[in-house]
């Protein structure tokens, strides 16, 4: 994005949908990028300012972490963008699986390419790793070894953010108990309390993965056939706003990988 703001005409925007997830708080973050000023906080007025702005250039707007996003609020999002101009969006997100129950109105409107990064394998990210140790001099020398951050990258799946983050923590816990080297010990202990985190996270303040939880502890062994439809009627019976089957997915995706739920063949455990 700053390559595109700095070598070209157009204007280029990024929005983290983690931190921003609905249309009013994206529309914000582009109206303080297009460097905006406004005493006004109406919808309309941003939108109508942030239009005037961009009438003549292109646009590329990046929106990373956008499956974060209600598909409704999506939808939203995605038809407010096209009606800014010439704009091109950049979704950046886990599963292609979110597009799924988009508005059929809003997927005429966009011709989607599909760029599909594949997990990393460990030893790319042991080269990430190692990147971060010599060159960013992350670690002092001697400080851990070869089959430490071999488990580091073990453990993170594929994933490069949870490999920097375990490489840091581990280094934080082995400082903090005076070693001068990180070993296995540190590394699961932060990456249990990591998932310790998460889970905490889920269940405290993710209503939809609790209730699937709780309709799991109530069916053990549910299958998948029956799982939506129990799910939607306990969350219209708790006045919660089912979320589509796609979402649904997701929410169940990430408990199994979380380690709340198990799949085997022919249903579901907790």
């Amino acid at each position: 994005m700053n390559q595109v703001n700095e070598n070209t005409d157009a204007f280029a925007f990024y929005v983290n949908c983690w931190k921003n997830k609905t249309l009013n708080l994206i529309l914000d973050r582009l109206v303080e990028q297009a460097g905006i000023i406004l005493s006004e906080t109406s919808y309309s007025a941003k939108l109508a300012r942030l239009r005037k702005r961009t009438r003549d250039k292109p646009c590329v707007i990046a929106l990373d972490e956008i499956d974060k996003l209600d598909i409704e609020d999506l939808n939203d999002v995605l038809y407010m963008l096209k009606g800014l101009g010439k704009v091109g969006v950049i979704c950046i997100l886990n599963t292609r699986r979110y597009f799924l129950d988009m508005d059929g109105r809003i997927t005429s409107r966009l011709s989607f390419k599909s760029i599909n990064f594949p997990l990393y394998l460990n030893e790319e990210l042991l080269i990430i790793l190692k990147q971060r140790i010599h060159d960013c001099k992350a670690l002092y020398p001697n400080s851990y070894s070869r089959e430490t951050i071999e488990k580091i990258a073990d453990l993170a799946c594929g994933d490069a953010r949870i490999a920097i983050q375990t490489l840091r923590n581990s280094a934080l816990i082995a400082e903090k108990a005076n070693k001068t080297r990180i070993t296995d010990e540190d590394v699961e202990k932060d990456y249990e309390e990591s998932q310790g985190i998460r889970r905490k996270y889920y269940l405290e303040n993710l209503p939809h993965h609790r209730l699937i939880i709780e309709i799991m502890k109530k069916n053990p062994g549910i299958t998948s056939g029956t799982f939506y439809s129990a799910y939607r009627k306990e969350a219209e019976a708790q006045r919660l706003v089912p979320k589509s089957v796609g979402t649904f997915s997701n929410y169940v995706q990430g408990l199994i990988r979380l380690g709340y739920l198990k799949a085997e063949r022919g249903g579901f455990i907790v």
